[in-house]
């Protein structure tokens, strides 16, 4: 008896007693078995050498010496710590993967539970964190990851707003206002709610942060000389077309082939344990969750829809990022899949048999993208390794440009995926990783071309100096080429294709005309 009453008196004063404490471990357990092994991935290299170099100094936080730094300095500083702590060690950048998943489930739950049930909530915040467009905007890619902490901030924000804790509202509305550039459109948009309901009070103090931190981006632009980053001039007639561009993009994306590709291919990568675990989850999700029919909320509906046509005016501003379910600038999408996940919970609501297939398929694609990450990772560190053993690189001189072939991007189906070897910023500081000094590295694939005495990217418009020959890299074989001048192009010409996006893989000349005449400078990838 005494035994009883010493551990219920002890679990009147501990928190782990509550007996959902274990559904909280095991969850995290699951999101644990998602992130684990997944690493690091393109600019995740540039940022873990440039801040393990600099150290714990005020240069080594100040990323790059970049005024860039200004416009999104929390989340730089988050990355800071993230780095220094992880550094080559992959167990510690899974914990900390997962502790981010875990804050952001959370925070968007909290948000979507002011307005739908407690079950809904949680298939929402699943789903949408999730969803198979934007996983490089979550913590698979560590820095890419800033946009989805920014929402959750900002998610926060509201949902303390809207109980009237005003104080924490507005400090994790400036925390999450001024975490990155990323924040304005989910701030804006989210903001419609309260104009919507008429509450004008709670409006205006959601919405301060954002004003002030639009005004602080172009004070510093202005009075300070700092590039505005990545906005361009153009006219009312460029950004026109640039929506134009973001919309059928994100048709494309979201109810499109390449939708359609992105949930295919990714099943196909489930690992036998992944498979079975789907299993399981599939199983408790059919035993526990409440199917219930819920009128559809329409200001929350608009305000979604609000955001995504915000960062679609956002990004036609730039000129870039168009809305795409491959490659890791696929984390612009996170805005759309924010609408589009709602509309998918209201619309598979009034059939059981819908709701079980619609969240096996988002499952099993979550769980295969999850394994697609984790191979990808096991492949790089494997080059990694032939890097580092290499005895033929060892030799190599400082001032003579290494190309490297293959492994530009990983392979998702017959899609190229993940960024690698195909960026010069990122090619540069994995071999300076992996052989502990400084050499001049370029990428080399079908967007480079011979002119003359140059060899020429593209895409970036970077130029190489041809005296009598290049040294290649091939990073599948682990072998270095000497290529004469007058083979180099049949030689770029003979490396694999890097399929970007499902139009490359027709033979439809009129689509491509189509797209390049909308927008030129993707004429790279044709």
């Amino acid at each position: 008896m005494s035994a009883i009453l010493i551990n219920k008196i002890k679990c009147n004063y501990m928190w782990f007693c509550n007996g959902k404490f274990k559904y909280y471990v095991g969850f995290f357990i699951i999101l644990f078995y998602l992130f684990y092994n997944t690493g690091l991935h393109s600019d995740d290299y540039s940022f873990l050498r440039y801040y393990l170099e600099k150290g714990f100094t005020l240069e080594g936080v100040y990323l790059f010496g970049s005024p860039v730094f200004f416009t999104s300095f929390p989340a730089y500083i988050v990355d800071f710590f993230i780095f220094q702590l992880g550094q080559y060690n992959d167990f510690v950048y899974s914990i900390i993967k997962a502790l981010a998943s875990y804050f952001v489930i959370y925070a968007v739950y909290k948000f979507i539970n002011d307005y739908v049930s407690a079950d809904k909530a949680i298939l929402f915040a699943l789903l949408f964190y999730f969803f198979p467009t934007h996983d490089a905007g979550i913590s698979y890619h560590v820095v890419g990851s800033y946009i989805s902490i920014t929402l959750a901030l900002v998610l926060l924000s509201h949902n303390q707003i809207t109980s009237n804790n005003y104080k924490s509202g507005i400090l994790l509305g400036l925390l999450g206002a001024f975490y990155s550039h990323a924040s304005p459109a989910f701030g804006f948009g989210l903001s419609l709610i309260f104009l919507l309901k008429k509450e004008y009070n709670k409006f205006l103090l959601f919405v301060l942060p954002y004003i002030l931190y639009i005004s602080y981006y172009f004070i510093m632009t202005y009075s300070f000389s700092i590039e505005r980053h990545r906005i361009i001039e153009l006219s009312l007639n460029g950004f026109l077309r640039n929506l134009l561009i973001q919309i059928i993009t994100a048709l494309d994306t979201f109810v499109g082939p390449s939708f359609i590709l992105k949930v295919i291919y990714s099943i196909t990568e489930l690992s036998v344990v992944t498979f079975f675990l789907g299993l399981v989850i599939i199983y408790i999700f059919i035993k526990y969750y409440k199917f219930t029919i819920e009128k559809v909320d329409y200001t929350l509906l608009f305000s979604l829809a609000f955001v995504m046509l915000l960062s679609w005016m956002q990004f036609s501003l730039t000129g870039a990022f168009p809305q795409i379910a491959f490659n890791l600038g696929n984390r612009v999408t996170i805005y759309g899949s924010f609408f589009i996940s709602l509309v998918i919970i209201y619309l598979i609501q009034f059939k059981k048999y819908v709701v079980i297939i619609a969240a096996t398929i988002f499952l099993f694609t979550a769980l295969g993208i999850s394994d697609h990450w984790k191979d990808w990772n096991s492949i790089q560190k494997n080059i990694l390794h032939n890097i580092s053993e290499n005895k033929e690189l060892e030799r190599l001189v400082e001032d003579e440009t290494l190309f490297v072939s293959h492994n530009q991007y990983s392979r998702l189906g017959k899609m190229s995926h993940i960024e690698f070897f195909s960026q010069d910023w990122v090619v540069d500081e994995f071999f300076n990783l992996a052989l502990g000094r400084s050499l001049s590295v370029s990428p080399i694939n079908k967007r480079f071309i011979v002119r003359n005495d140059l060899v020429v990217d593209k895409k970036y418009g970077s130029q190489y100096m041809i005296i009598d020959h290049i040294t290649v890299y091939n990073s599948t074989s682990n072998t270095l080429h000497r290529i004469q001048k007058d083979d180099i192009q049949k030689y770029i010409d003979d490396l694999p294709h890097d399929h970007r996006h499902w139009s490359q893989l027709l033979k439809d000349n009129k689509l491509k005309s189509f797209i390049i005449k909308l927008a030129p400078r993707l004429d790279y990838l044709y």
